[in-house]
């Protein structure tokens, strides 16, 4: 039997279309199918088909559904239980799970590099769409967030249908199709990259900024939202003809950057070339991490021996007691790694956008930002139990739709902390939720007059963040800040008897055009406060302290950096061939999230 969600809902067998009836009839089986292998009570049956208001013959009814049903499908096809029916299917036996196994394996070829073998798995996958998914029980609330799963779905698959075409050259074929998608999808930023890129290879550099201008326009106007960080970036590279964005040869698998965008390649200074030059000696061919996938690097040979592919987007990190958290911002997931085997055993559906993921207490904790699609609340943490893996609280905070600046926060057991601005307001502030009771217990406005830089972290007893003005110790006790004069952007970590920051830029250049320029690490006494001494660096995104030295993800050079926390010398530097955004350590390996 052949059971097809993706558009008006159908029940093949073989070449033949069985009749099922219609109305409450077909909602029966509808509900049954989402709910397959399941026992579905008979009081949820009811609930389910009447709205809430059944008729004194629900029951009754639902009995006799059932029996017409089976004439139709075969006496076998729906199944008696206690207390309720179940439909019992193999996954190939409906057209969204196999939608979902050739996104899966369109992913995991594109993590490989096999764009020809991508693009046709995602193509064979999409052809199962036939339209609005079950568009017959289109206004039934119990089939409401299967509806939207499988619009998601389907246009996750469209964009790495695009990604893969683009990787093959197929730009110029795919800019009016793209247009189309982002006239129907406005709010989809990764569409709007994609548009930007094909435009641009096309040799139509002005339709390309146009195509940004318009897509700023369109999230301030609509949502109140400034464009994220890809959309940015490309811009920026566009401008500066990046020639990384140069159209690849028919058939040559060229990666392109996907969600946080296509990142203008920076020249490391001369200091930290020669700095690297004498500590180390460069691989003849550099190992390559896919984009949307965790790089695992061995301290002990300064390699990349595994990876392991995530969910879209990932942003963020953590490591404790042999399990890898990712934290993925645009499936809104969250992934579980065992880190003895490098396998990914499971994936978490969260409601909100994963920007942030941290253990404490025995728990993981992740940040969901507001989305266009999901805005009350705007902003939540998602309380997960490891050992379980499943949602055990929401808590919510009182950020407003789109104040959460970067997406981080800190849990030191007894709180969270979340950096956000106050309003419309240039003051900033962090937003205190005691974790005993769900309840906000305030703000401290303490940042200074700039939007805050990424990086906050806990440890020594104190909340650590970098704002306007610099490396932030907060007492958490107290609220009482002190401030040491290191500018940030790159990560914080507290570890090795010192606080870390990473810096975009160099310490003697304050204008925002220094921000393009290769930054630094900062080693900061956890007392006082001083710079003890400060270690060139490309681009640090972010910072984690483990297996007795420093690591640093350098975005723009696509590669991390090891560094000696006694000397503050660099003493490795491992390529990863993509661009990474966060970093950690533990379980005797280094874990960077490249996407």
């Amino acid at each position: 039997m052949d059971v097809r969600l993706l558009g008006p809902f159908e029940v093949w067998e073989g070449d033949r279309r069985l009749s099922i009836g219609g109305g409450k009839q077909l909602a029966l089986l509808v509900l049954l199918v989402l709910n397959r292998n399941e026992v579905v009570s008979t009081d949820r049956i009811v609930d389910a088909l009447w709205d809430g208001r059944p008729p004194p013959t629900a029951s009754k009814n639902v009995q006799i559904y059932v029996s017409q049903l089976r004439k139709m499908l075969g006496e076998d096809a729906i199944v008696t239980r206690s207390g309720g029916y179940s439909v019992n299917l193999p996954p190939d036996a409906v057209d969204a799970a196999r939608l979902e196994e050739s996104l899966a394996r369109g992913r995991e070829l594109l993590a490989n590099g096999d764009n020809t073998a991508a693009a046709a798995t995602l193509r064979k996958g999409l052809s199962l769409w036939r339209g609005s998914p079950l568009v017959d029980v289109a206004y039934a609330d119990f089939a409401q967030a299967e509806i939207n799963r499988l619009e998601e779905l389907h246009n996750s698959a469209v964009e790495e249908r695009n990604q893969a075409d683009l990787e093959l050259g197929r730009h110029a074929e795919l800019v009016p199709e793209l247009e189309s998608l982002v006239r129907e999808h406005p709010h989809r930023e990764r569409l709007r990259e994609q548009l930007m890129l094909a435009l641009y290879r096309s040799g139509r550099q002005a339709d390309a900024l146009a195509a940004f201008r318009t897509a700023r326009q369109t999230l301030v106007d609509e949502l109140g939202l400034e464009p994220g960080r890809p959309l940015r970036e490309l811009e920026r590279e566009i401008l500066a003809h990046d020639p990384r964005l140069d159209a690849p040869k028919r058939g040559v698998a060229i990666r392109v950057p996907r969600k946080r965008g296509l990142v203008v390649g920076a020249l490391v200074t001369a200091a930290v070339v020669a700095a690297a030059a004498v500590a180390f000696r460069s691989e003849a061919k550099p190992v390559q991490v896919a984009l949307n996938a965790v790089g695992v690097i061995d301290p002990d040979t300064n390699k990349v021996i595994a990876q392991v592919p995530v969910g879209v987007s990932p942003s963020a990190i953590a490591v404790e007691n042999g399990r890898v958290w990712v934290a993925n911002e645009e499936d809104r997931t969250l992934s579980e790694i065992d880190a003895g085997s490098r396998k990914l055993i499971r994936t978490i559906a969260l409601d909100g956008a994963a920007t942030d993921v941290t253990v404490a207490d025995g728990f993981v904790w992740v940040l969901n930002a507001a989305t266009p699609e999901n805005t009350t609340p705007p902003v939540e943490i998602t309380k997960i139990n490891p050992r379980l893996g499943q949602v055990v609280d929401r808590i919510p905070t009182d950020l407003a739709y789109g104040e959460v600046i970067e997406g981080q926060f800190a849990v030191d057991g007894i709180s969270a902390w979340v950096p956000s601005p106050v309003g419309d307001s240039t003051t900033q502030a962090i937003e205190r939720i005691q974790l005993a009771d769900n309840r906000v217990a305030g703000r401290v406005r303490i940042f200074g007059p700039r939007p805050a830089e990424d990086g906050i972290t806990y440890g020594a007893g104190a909340i650590w963040f970098v704002d306007a003005r610099g490396l932030v110790r907060l007492d958490p006790e107290t609220g009482n800040p002190d401030v040491a004069a290191v500018h940030g952007g790159g990560g914080v970590t507290v570890g090795l008897g010192a606080v870390w920051v990473g810096a975009r830029f160099p310490p003697e250049c304050l204008l925002p055009v220094c921000k393009s320029k290769p930054g630094y690490v900062a080693k900061v006494d956890l007392g006082g406060g001083a710079v003890a001494a400060t270690t060139p660096a490309g681009d640090p995104v972010s910072v984690a302290v483990g297996a007795g030295s420093v690591w640093v993800a350098n975005r723009q050079t696509r590669t991390v950096q090891r560094i000696d926390p006694t000397t503050n010398r660099t003493i490795a530097i491992i390529r990863l061939h993509n661009p990474p955004v966060a970093i950690s350590v533990g379980d005797g390996a280094v874990w960077v999230v490249v996407g």
